[in-house]
């Protein structure tokens, strides 16, 4: 049987959104394939390696990361304000050192990161066949050619779903994205364009990029492999009679601001009976639904990190799903298509009329978009307000989002992959 191997950011059980991508589509290959998977790890006392559903994760830690883990946990702990304070300042400390560096680079590249991939890699008692590396993070792929490079009969093939050149938060600084943007347009050519690139799967951020470049490997674009029918046998996660409102996900200041969606809620969920919104995340911006669940204590939760099967539990059991959207609008908002896999009521709050989700909720029977828009703020809330009312307890038949959405299937990208093994 042949050996894979996927390089992702974050993986089971706090999988990121492109982890969970990953995550279904190793569970269609598991019969052709022994899989394995290298990531960072998502919090301190994560083993370096285990076995999770017979895949083989090998995790990591790089130093940044390590220190900023580290301080945020002392800081949890801490008893007097002032401890607290202190750790906060080691932790933005430690940040802003990593972003001047970051930033003074030739290339948007963590060489450490390149570092931790690789040397996972080269841990591995028998070397894998094929490598899937995703990208974000970037350095992933560089890590996969590199070690393709030193054994001859590896091959990649990436699958390319968040930006890099072209990234509007990658770079941290619009001035630092014009400054790096050949040379790490010259990356993508390298890792894209190598003879140990067999194939390129992307999403439709890519697309112009992609059609831009000449001598890269052979390309086929796919959806975010989501569309995963889940039988929900968990028991009920919120207070019976209660409408919920639920997001689970990561929140970022720069890239998912959630802060205008928390003012829509607040207006909106008083006006409804017993109605409460329920946030599932990670991210800085977490810290904004803090503030405003410590506002409205009665209608904002703010609930943590939870577990990708936790998620899906969650999300099943939920009246209404609320949706982010992301600031750089290229992007898709991958969590679409999970959401619509519950075939639960959606609501996506777009920052601009051009969000590509749009269009993808225009074809699902219970979606509905609010554009961020302070000269309608009012108008908003009450189109919330009455899609929360009249569909609370509606739902979408899974076989009828499949059929309209079948690239978005893990078994269609599945198998793609296969014909390269």
């Amino acid at each position: 049987m042949k050996r894979v191997v996927m390089l992702t950011r974050n993986y089971k059980p706090l999988n990121s959104a492109v982890g969970i991508c990953m995550s279904n589509i190793a569970d269609c290959l598991k019969e052709r394939a022994e899989i394995s998977v290298v990531c960072e790890k998502s919090t301190l006392d994560e083993p370096s390696e285990e076995l999770i559903d017979g895949e083989r994760v090998v995790r990591f830690l790089s130093r940044q990361t390590r220190l900023r883990k580290k301080y945020t946990d002392n800081k949890a702990r801490a008893a007097s304000p002032f401890g607290r304070a202190a750790w906060r300042f080691a932790h933005e400390a430690v940040r802003a050192g990593y972003n001047i560096r970051f930033i003074l680079g030739r290339e948007s590249i963590q060489k450490e990161l390149v570092e931790c991939y690789l040397d996972a890699l080269r841990s591995m008692p028998l070397a894998p066949d094929l490598l899937i590396p995703t990208c974000m993070p970037m350095e992933a792929l560089i890590a996969s050619k590199i070690y393709c490079d030193e054994n001859p009969l590896a091959k990649y093939v990436p699958m390319l779903f968040d930006r890099f050149a072209d990234n509007e938060t990658l770079h941290r600084t619009r001035l630092n994205k014009k400054l790096t943007y050949v040379r790490n347009q010259d990356v993508e050519q390298t890792v894209l364009g190598s003879p140990k690139c067999a194939g390129v799967l992307f999403v439709d951020a890519w697309q112009d990029r992609i059609q831009a470049m000449d001598g890269i490997a052979p390309a086929r674009q796919v959806e975010h492999p989501l569309l995963v029918e889940r039988r929900n046998e968990a028991a009920a996660v919120f207070d019976e009679g209660e409408t919920s409102l639920v997001y689970t996900g990561t929140l970022t200041t720069a890239g998912r601001d959630p802060s205008y969606a928390l003012r829509l809620v607040s207006a909106v969920l008083p006006r409804l009976h017993n109605a409460v919104f329920h946030v599932f995340g990670l991210g800085d911006g977490m810290r904004i639904v803090e503030e405003s669940s410590e506002r409205f204590p009665r209608l904002i939760r703010s609930r943590g990190a939870v577990s990708s099967k936790r998620a899906q539990d969650i999300l099943s059991c939920a009246n209404v799903l609320l949706s982010v959207g992301n600031s750089d609008i290229a992007q898709m908002p991958s969590k679409i298509f999970e959401y619509m896999a519950a075939g639960k009521p959606i609501i996506h709050v777009a920052k601009s009329s051009e969000d590509p989700a749009n269009d993808i909720l225009s074809r699902y029977p219970l979606g509905l978009v609010l554009v961020e828009d302070d000269a309608h703020f009012d108008e908003q809330v009450e189109r919330m307000r009455y899609y929360i009312q009249t569909h609370c307890d509606d739902s979408v038949d899974f076989d009828l989002v499949a059929r309209r959405f079948p690239s978005a299937l893990p078994s269609y990208t599945a198998e793609l992959i296969s014909r390269y093994l």
